[in-house]
Parts: structure tokens; sequence; C-alpha cells
């Protein structure tokens, strides 16, 4: 009983928190999807690799975010891929959800498998109709690794990026 009682709560936390998230979202973003694709070149304990990141996030009507990422490194050890939707809060890593923030930017936040904490944060402009977003990772400066963003395309569509799977 007191099993699915600790169930109860933490889902109706998790669909509180879902529910603030669509409230922040900005309604001119709603119904527009986000396309991000980048190329790192990074070094580690693991050794040097170049990973390719394609991320794909919808934000419905409602402000709800479903999102996709696919991770492929030139060292297979580094390939990651998961979907998820407003509810998954639960998912961890490099594949966790999108958060909005207070100034309107999507943030994920992850420990990386030696501890260290990465975060992706894209933020918006707009011109006229048209939303230009940038993907920026943080990471923690020194430390036996690092990382070097090769390439960064992000770019705002209109309508569902997954219609038609």
């Amino acid at each position: 009983m007191r099993f699915r009682c600790v169930l109860l709560v933490l889902g109706l936390i998790a669909a509180q928190s879902s529910q603030a998230d669509a409230q922040s979202s900005p309604s001119d973003l709603r119904g527009k999807s986000i396309l991000i694709d980048v190329k790192e070149f990074i070094s580690n304990r693991r050794g040097p690799a170049e990973i390719s990141w394609t991320q794909r996030i919808y934000i419905s009507d409602q402000g709800r975010l479903f999102q996709k990422v696919v991770r492929v490194g030139s060292d297979p050890r580094y390939n990651r891929g998961a979907e998820t939707a407003p509810d998954d809060s639960q998912i961890a890593g490099p594949a966790s959800q999108f958060r909005w923030s207070a100034d309107g930017t999507l943030v994920r936040s992850w420990v990386n498998w030696r501890g260290r904490p990465i975060q992706h944060i894209i933020s918006f402009a707009k011109s006229g109709e048209q939303h230009a977003c940038r993907l920026d990772i943080v990471r923690p400066q020194g430390g036996r690794g690092f990382g070097t963003t090769l390439e960064n395309r992000c770019r705002v569509v209109s309508g569902n990026v997954f219609a038609g799977r």
C-alpha cells in the first residue's frame, strides 16, 4: 500500500512539473519544431572521439515538449539514443528532458560517466515571424577531458517534426 502511495505521489509531481513546463513555454514557439545537429571532438580517459548529436524537439500547441536525441560517435561506446514524451522524467543522461527556464531558454542537465556536470542550453531570438535558435554546450573547465564544438546548426521550423513517421 505504501509503495502505491509513493508511486501515486511521484506521478502527481511529474505531471505537475510537465504542466508547469508547458505553461512556461513561449506561445509563439508552440506548434513548431527545433532541429539541432552538433558535431564535437572530445578527449578524455577513453581517448579522443568525434561525436555527432541529432536532436529533434516538437513544442505542441499546449506547450508540451516531445524529443528525440541520437548520439553517434567514432567510438561506439558513445552511441546513444532515446525518445521522450513530456512525462518521461525518469530518463537521465544525455537523453534527459529539456525544461523551460525562467528566461525562455530550454535547458537539459546531466552528470556524465566521470561525474562532471554538462548542460545543453537552447536560446531563441525572433525577427519578425522568424525564429532563430542556438545550442550552447556548457562543461566545467579544467580536469582531464575537454570538448570542442566543430559544427552547431540549430533551426526552428513550423509543424511537428515527428508527424508522418
